[in-house]
């Protein structure tokens, strides 16, 4: 099983502030998981993400 961690985790796993994750999570850029009212990441699929924005 994957291994999701938390808005706070991702933001300093990616170096950025919350709110700019909240914000792409809302937009529904930033891949995500919402759970009830919990939102986790899979930092593989964010970072593959990320890769992907960075070559476009």
């Amino acid at each position: 099983m994957k291994s999701l961690v938390n808005i706070h985790q991702m933001a300093n796993i990616l170096g950025l502030p919350v709110s700019w994750l909240y914000r792409r999570t809302c937009q529904g850029t930033m891949p995500h998981y919402k759970l009830g009212k919990y939102v986790r990441f899979d930092p593989d699929e964010v970072m593959a993400f990320v890769k992907k924005v960075e070559i476009a």
